[in-house]
Order: structure tokens, then sequence, then C-alpha cells
């Protein structure tokens, strides 16, 4: 997979590129001869160019017939009627100033959740992060999850999955110049960051075709504590009804801790449940009703009460 193959346009595919800020990368990829510049849009969020540099290439692409919106949102895409696209492409999106990691998360999931509106049946959303901020096994420096944006979670709100990723190397792009280190019109690094190529996948509550797999998906881990009486307690039912209730999404299960109370004359467990699924989108919320209804369930099976 490569970028410039990606956006290839021979066959009058719609392309969007939002958050273009200078607009050098929307005018770099017009020079490949596959694109029909009548069939891009380049929007950014500024109302206004935000330098001479962006200016000179808004008129640039005017004058090739590119579409060009300013004062756009890439949050509130159901406001705008501009139709539907076949690749979307936002490149190194950030929130202005000081970078914020729960910030740049919510840009992320409501860039999700808005922009599934604008992809045709087999449209695909390509997001290019720097090097960690992702969080994902592609990054060459990879953070712990917590340090990271969350792109598969975030993402995973608009029931996009992850099909494809590769890393940014700046020279195959010349004359693209980022923009916006702490939203001011200077670059900031962006070598060796990360591609990432995302599509629509059913939610684990919906039907899916079990052959197409994404590349990655999001991880999950959430506890369950339970009082048990061994005499109804059976572990190989436990882990049957959790995989069942789960959709085969909890991919371990692992008791964590265990010890008897002799107040209540009771024994508690506590497993580790690790939800993975490869085959349907799951995102935070699809796992909180995921682990409660496996609670209720095991509840009446199995004699136990939920802790």
């Amino acid at each position: 997979m490569e970028l410039l193959k990606i956006s290839s346009n021979g066959n009058g595919r719609r392309i969007c590129f939002l958050g273009e800020g200078n607009f050098s990368f929307c005018r770099l990829l017009c020079q490949n001869e596959d694109v029909e510049p009548r069939n891009i849009l380049a929007t950014c969020y500024e109302p206004e160019p935000i330098s001479d540099t962006a200016k000179d290439n808004i008129d640039h692409l005017k004058a090739k017939g590119v579409q060009i919106k300013l004062n756009f949102d890439a949050t509130k895409m159901d406001a705008y009627d501009i139709g539907r696209f076949d690749l979307v492409i936002f490149m190194f999106p950030h929130i202005g100033g000081k970078m914020k990691i729960d910030k740049n998360r919510g840009l992320l999931k409501k860039f999700g959740v808005s922009g599934l509106i604008l992809l045709n049946e087999e449209g695909q959303v390509l997001v290019t992060l720097c090097d960690g901020q992702g969080g994902t096994s592609f990054d060459i420096h990879p953070r712990i999850e917590s340090d990271s944006w969350q792109i598969l979670k975030m993402m995973s709100y608009g029931k996009l999955a992850l099909v494809q990723a590769e890393t940014f190397q700046l020279h195959k792009f010349p004359g693209y110049n980022s923009y916006g280190y702490r939203s001011l019109d200077k670059p900031f690094h962006n070598e060796n960051g990360t591609i990432h190529v995302f599509k629509s996948f059913p939610s684990i509550f919906e039907a899916s075709n079990e052959s197409i797999k994404m590349l990655e998906s999001p991880q999950y881990v959430n506890d369950i504590s339970f009082w048990y009486d061994e005499k109804d307690f059976k572990l190989d039912i436990f882990k049957e009804t959790v995989t069942k209730i789960s959709e085969n999404s909890v991919i371990d299960t692992q008791l964590i801790d265990e010890y008897f109370c002799s107040k209540r004359q009771r024994t508690s467990m506590t497993f580790r449940l690790t939800y993975v699924n490869l085959n349907h989108i799951i995102n935070p919320e699809d796992v909180m009703i995921l682990h409660y209804k496996i609670g209720q369930v095991l509840s009446e099976k199995l004699n136990i009460v939920i802790r």
C-alpha cells in the first residue's frame, strides 16, 4: 500500500481532503496524473487562508477545478451538503495549541462518527498521525495505550476499522509542508508517522462476512468479580458462557484473584476478560453492554453474585 496509489482517481473516485491547513498536501497529490481535480474537495478549519503560501495553493487548486471549503469542521460533517466520497484524507489532525491527549482523542472520536456519513459503500478513510500518537503496533516507537490517542478505539465509535497501515516517509512527498505546530504557521516533526487506512465494519451486534478481517482490533480488558458456591460453579460452563455471550470476542479469561471470606462463609473470584474481535467493531460502549450481559447470564446459570 502506498498513499499515492490509494489516492489514484483513474476510475473517477471522489476524494475529500480534511484539515488541509496550507493546502500543500492536496496540491502535491493533484500532480498525480491519475487524479481528477474536479472530483476533489479540499477543506480547512480556519475561516481564512493561514498564510501567503496557503492562499497561493488555494488559487492554484481552484484554477485546476478543485472545490475549496474554508471554515469546515471535520467533526460536524453532517452539517454540510457535500455528497459522498470514495476516499477521505486527514493528514496529521490535532487540536490547536499545546497538545492534550484527551482533546485529541475527542477529535478522532467525533471525526470517526461524523466521517462515516461521507463514505461510499467501499469508501476508505485515511488518517496519518505522528509516530507513537496512534497507539497501534504499527508505530515505530509505540507508546503505552494510556499515553496515546487510541485511534482504534476512537474510530470504532464511527464503526471504522483499520485495514491497512504503513510508515509515512516525508521524502516521498516533496513540496508537502505540514502546518500547525502549536497553532502557528510552523511545521512539526512528522517523519516516520503512521498512515492508517480505515473502512466501515459491522458492529458486534450486526451480522458480518466472517472472511473479512481488520488489520488490528482495539483491545479491552475488564474484570468481573463474584461470590460463588463450589457446588454450583463450573469453570467450563463459565468460559463457554463468556465466549457465547461476547460473540467470541473474549479471547482470554484469566483468574487473577480468589479468597475466602470467613464472615460471609463464601469464596470470591475475580477473572480478567480480554476483548478482541477482528470481524466486528467493538467500541468502549459495546464492551460495557457485553460485560454487563455476561454478568447477568452467569448469575442465572451458575448462581453467582456479582460484586
